[in-house]
């Protein structure tokens, strides 16, 4: 993760040293965090799986609301973008939403995400999450 004060303590270094470039640059994270360079770099990808959400907070940024939308994919076109995702050699995928836990295939796209080699990752806001979702998610 970024951290702001990294990045302004190593602004500050740069300027104290006088090192200065003319006109806007931009700074990778990689210059002030060299243990992040990596040669081969491969995307995390975040999959808004669901647009519904059970919650209508008034600080998000998505539009979402309790009921289904007709524009996400079905269940096996989900599994054609897993599979794409892993000839990518993508390494980790990031359910979303809305709230995932609204869709009723997730689990079934998070054990196929888990088959082809590809790390699972759930963003959620939690409300939804029961001991029996846990347990199916564990299993998975």
């Amino acid at each position: 993760m970024l951290d702001i004060t990294q990045l302004n303590s190593f602004l500050s270094t740069q300027a104290a040293a006088g090192i200065s470039k003319p006109g806007p640059q931009a700074i990778s994270p990689s210059d002030f965090f060299p243990r992040l360079a990596v040669a081969d770099p491969k995307p995390i990808v975040t999959w808004r799986v669901s647009r519904s959400c059970n919650l209508n907070c008034l600080n998000c940024l998505y539009d979402s609301r309790p009921r289904g939308y007709g524009s996400e994919l079905t269940t096996l076109e989900g599994m054609a973008l897993i599979s794409d995702l892993e000839g990518m050699q993508v390494p980790r995928l990031l359910f979303a939403g809305g709230e995932p836990l609204m869709r009723a295939d997730l689990l079934e796209l998070v054990a196929y995400t888990h088959e082809r080699g590809i790390q699972p990752s759930l963003f959620t806001n939690g409300t939804l999450l029961g001991r029996t979702f846990a347990s199916g998610l564990k299993r998975v």
